[in-house]
C-alpha cells in the first residue's frame, strides 16, 4: 500500500476527501479538504523510518495551504516529529498523530 493510499483511508475516516497536488506529493505530502466544514483542510505525511518535519518544511507547507486555500483549520497527521516550538506553531494548525490502529495495518510502526 501506498502512503497515497494510507493518507486517503485516513482522510475517509476523518471526513475529507483527497486533493491532488503534485509538487506537495512528490514531497509525500497529501492534502484533503474536510467534506461538512468549509475552510477545513488536513495535511498527511508519513514515514516508515523515524523522521521529523524540519521547521522550514512546515512553514512552506502553511505558507502554501494559506495560499492556495486560505483554511482556517489545518490538522497535520503525522508519525513524524515536528521541529517547531508550540509558540512558533501558526494558530488554526493543529499537531495530529496519525492513530496507532492505522500504523499497525500498515506496518508503520
Amino acid at each position: 500500500m501506498t502512503y497515497e493510499q494510507i493518507a486517503e483511508a485516513l482522510f475517509y475516516s476523518k471526513n475529507f476527501k483527497i486533493l491532488s497536488d503534485k509538487e506537495l506529493e512528490k514531497k509525500g505530502i497529501f492534502i484533503g479538504e474536510n467534506l461538512h466544514e468549509k475552510g477545513t483542510y488536513a495535511i498527511c505525511t508519513l514515514s516508515k523510518n523515524i523522521d521529523f518535519i524540519k521547521r522550514e518544511l512546515y512553514f512552506e507547507i502553511i505558507n502554501k495551504m494559506h495560499e492556495q486555500f486560505n483554511f482556517k483549520e489545518l490538522n497535520i497527521y503525522t508519525n513524524k516529529a515536528v521541529n517547531v516550538q508550540k509558540e512558533d506553531q501558526e494558530e488554526g494548525v493543529f499537531i495530529r498523530k496519525v492513530p496507532q490502529t492505522i500504523l499497525r495495518k500498515y506496518n508503520l510502526i
